[in-house]
This record gives structure tokens, C-alpha cells and sequence, in this order.
């Protein structure tokens, strides 16, 4: 868990924590990657006022998922900053500011962090990954990995469903 204690926040303005997440605390394989290493989180909370308080930092780790090309298993480092700005719900209910915005209640003792640094994992995980620049992917007809060894498949072998398609195209 990962957590600001509010009343300490509001008595010394400003908190600084270095902590280590483990990566079982976030499920993200629905996501179509894992975290292989813990995640480092460097943060600092500071408000200046009762109404609104700021979280910035970073936090880094190791990314596991598959090649786009030939399914190996990639691990590579993401890192991302973070900056987030909540504002009091006293603040809220005697202004007219957007009720979307990240909120936080003194009253509560604690700001749990865990879900945004879930959100951020997520939106900042690479997209796809390759082993290499020059990895030459697996055969679309038998499924071979062509880094490893040749396939057997004739030069120009198309999938027989296409051949709808391809007729079509040479009208």
C-alpha cells in the first residue's frame, strides 16, 4: 500500500517517500504485459494551502511482454513521472470548479495512492515491443520462428481464404 498520511501533511506541509511496491499488487495482465521487478516510487506531497495539495515524483520498473513479431518474451524498463493535484471536497462544494477532479477529504487521515500509480502503469507501458530491430517474426503460414530456423513454405504462399479477395483485385 501505498499512502500519504494526511494529518502529518497538513502539520509539516511536505512529505518525501522513497518505497518499493511489489509488482503482485497490481494485476495488469488483462493489459497484455506484467511487472517482472519491483516498482520504485519516489514521491513528494506538498500543500500550500488547506484547499488543494500536490503529488510529484517517479516511479520506475521492469516491463514484461511479448515480441510483435515473434512472441519472445521482452523485458524492458519504464520509467514515467508523476504529477498529480487534488483538491479538497471542502473546496469543491463552495466553488464551482468540475466534481471529475482528484479529490481528497482531510477528514479521511489518508490519501491512498495505489490506484493512480495502477493508471499510470497502464497509460505508460510501452505499446508493443520487439527483441530486435532485425527479428524476423514468425511464418504467417506454419508458424515457425524464422530467427531460429526456415520454413518450408513455398515463396508467395497465400492463405486460401484470400483468394476471394485477390480475384477481385485483378478486375
Amino acid at each position: 500500500m501505498l499512502e500519504i498520511d494526511l494529518k502529518q501533511l497538513k502539520r509539516d506541509k511536505t512529505i518525501v517517500r522513497e518505497v518499493g511496491v511489489e509488482p503482485e499488487e497490481f494485476d495488469v495482465s488483462q493489459f497484455g504485459f506484467c511487472l517482472s521487478s519491483p516498482i520504485s516510487v519516489n514521491l513528494k506531497a506538498h500543500h500550500a494551502n488547506n484547499e488543494e495539495l500536490t503529488v510529484k515524483g517517479s516511479l520506475e520498473t521492469l516491463v514484461e511482454q511479448e515480441c510483435r513479431r515473434c512472441l519472445k518474451p521482452v523485458e524492458t524498463k519504464m520509467m514515467t513521472k508523476l504529477d498529480l493535484h487534488f483538491t479538497s471536497k471542502q473546496a469543491l462544494q463552495t466553488s464551482e470548479k468540475i466534481e471529475e477532479e482528484l479529490q481528497f477529504d482531510w477528514s479521511q487521515g489518508e490519501l491512498d495512492l495505489m490506484g493512480y500509480l495502477f493508471q499510470e502503469i497502464v497509460l505508460n507501458a510501452p505499446t508493443f515491443v520487439e527483441c530486435d530491430q532485425s527479428c524476423r517474426g514468425i511464418c504467417a503460414g506454419c508458424g515457425v520462428n524464422l530467427n531460429k530456423l526456415k520454413c518450408d513454405c513455398p515463396e508467395g504462399a497465400t492463405d486460401p481464404r484470400w483468394n476471394v479477395l485477390l480475384k477481385n483485385s485483378n478486375k
